[in-house]
């Protein structure tokens, strides 16, 4: 009896899926394994051109693979000629300003929707002032060691922005005093709807904005300063809150009357009058959260 024939079966199932569908599989590969697939035939090396979301991980290792890996970067970008959603580099190892700031550049002529920098750069640097006149920018994730100028004296464009990490950075002035202008640099960002915020700022720090709906403060002090600005926050359409404060800073809130949720995290009150004022200022709040050192102080 003859044995009964096997159907034939196509191997290649990948060939027949979109060239957006592949592109979206490519997008959960590394840098490196996506473009790997080039070997394959011309169409992937069309498709690795094509990927929306690019991240770049620099190695925990010698100075030598940092090198390639950078390189490596440089040539992605440089053959990219559409445009990229996200671009994320990422480096706990450091990297030389000039890298940063090619990459800034890069990234702005790429009209990058998304631009996640966690860098622990090797000086303080100050990245292009182009970058601070961005349309295309709808989120910026700056981390590490990076400069960013506060002052009325820079022109600060985002208007498509929507959300705004700064964490741990070199955060100045050009002038030695007055307040950080957040409010200036804000201003420049009329469609804000998340603002994160984690570093030392000595002086006073006012935030105002008519459509921010989430706000994250994480504010700490090195162990020789005492004296701090006031915190003042003008948001009528916030509805997420989240402070952690480990300064002897006074609070003033005004029109945070749509704030829904609320999480307090104090290790240092000023006194009992500013803790007062803060709570009142979110006495509407529907769900609050405060840490067991923040009830400490109120008992």
């Amino acid at each position: 009896m003859e044995e009964a024939k096997k159907p034939k079966t196509d191997h290649d199932r990948l060939s027949s899926l979109s060239d957006d569908l592949l592109c979206h599989i490519l997008t959960f590969l590394s840098i490196k394994e996506a473009y790997r697939t080039s070997v394959l035939s011309s169409r992937w090396i069309s498709l690795c051109s094509k990927i929306l979301d690019l991240q770049f991980e620099l190695p925990l290792s010698s100075k030598a693979n940092m090198s390639r890996e950078i390189q490596h970067a440089y040539a992605v970008l440089l053959r990219r000629n559409e445009n990229i959603r996200k671009l994320a580099f990422h480096s706990q190892l450091g990297c030389k300003p000039h890298v940063a700031q090619l990459w800034v550049l890069r990234a702005k002529q790429l009209k990058v929707k998304e631009l996640d920098l966690d860098l622990i750069l090797q000086k303080p640097t100050i990245l292009p002032i182009s970058l601070l006149m961005s349309t295309s920018l709808v989120i910026l994730k700056l981390r590490g060691n990076i400069k960013t100028l506060f002052h009325s004296s820079i022109v600060v464009n985002f208007p498509s922005l929507k959300i705004l990490h700064l964490e741990l950075l070199f955060l100045y002035t050009s002038t030695n005093d007055g307040e950080y202008d957040l409010n200036y640099f804000l201003c420049g960002c009329p469609c804000l709807e998340e603002f994160l915020l984690q570093d030392c700022l000595i002086r006073p720090i006012n935030i105002s904005h008519h459509l921010l709906k989430r706000l994250c403060l994480n504010l700490f002090n090195p162990s020789y300063i005492t004296d701090f600005g006031p915190l003042q926050l003008n948001v009528p359409s916030l509805e997420i809150l989240d402070i952690t404060d480990c300064t002897l800073r006074k609070y003033e809130f005004i029109n945070l009357f749509n704030v829904h949720r609320a999480t307090i995290r104090l290790s240092k009150p000023s006194d009992f009058d500013g803790l007062y004022k803060l709570l009142n200022g979110i006495s509407n709040v529907k769900s609050l959260i405060l840490t067991s050192d923040t009830i400490k102080f109120i008992l």
